[in-house]
């Protein structure tokens, strides 16, 4: 008797530690939709921002001036985008939402930008860079 309850108590503890250590990994990304995958839990908006002007003023070598600019509007979007992904809005609605937000940082851009980091940025974007 006291092995039946032994073992039972054994498997209980295996069961719920399987289970906790799975809902950890499920937590730490969520998938967008958009061929993004957003690490929800360890980079915050602005983290990722950040990140993306880095990227920006090196790969485009932004002006000083530019790289504040850029770094104004990426910290925006991705609040935005942190807001929409976060929401209780059907994946379809949470796309929509941020393609919209993507063309809109993409208009704004081109009032920061010259033509030619305009165009290099597109490709950036069309690689996956950004």
């Amino acid at each position: 008797m006291k092995n039946i309850k032994t073992l039972l108590i054994a498997g209980l503890l295996i069961t719920t530690t399987g289970v906790f250590a799975q809902d950890k990994k499920v937590a730490k990304k969520k998938t967008i939709g958009i061929a993004q995958t957003v690490s929800v839990k360890e980079d915050t908006p602005e983290i990722r921002a950040e990140k993306q002007t880095n990227l920006m003023k090196e790969e485009l070598n932004l002006t000083p001036q530019q790289t504040e600019k850029v770094s104004v509007l990426n910290t925006k979007v991705e609040q935005k985008i942190q807001a929409i992904i976060d929401g209780n809005l059907p994946e379809e609605k949470k796309k929509a939402f941020i393609a919209g937000n993507m063309k809109d940082k993409l208009a704004a851009l081109s009032t920061i930008l010259d033509d030619k980091q305009i165009a290099k940025y597109k490709a950036l974007v069309a690689s996956n860079k950004l």
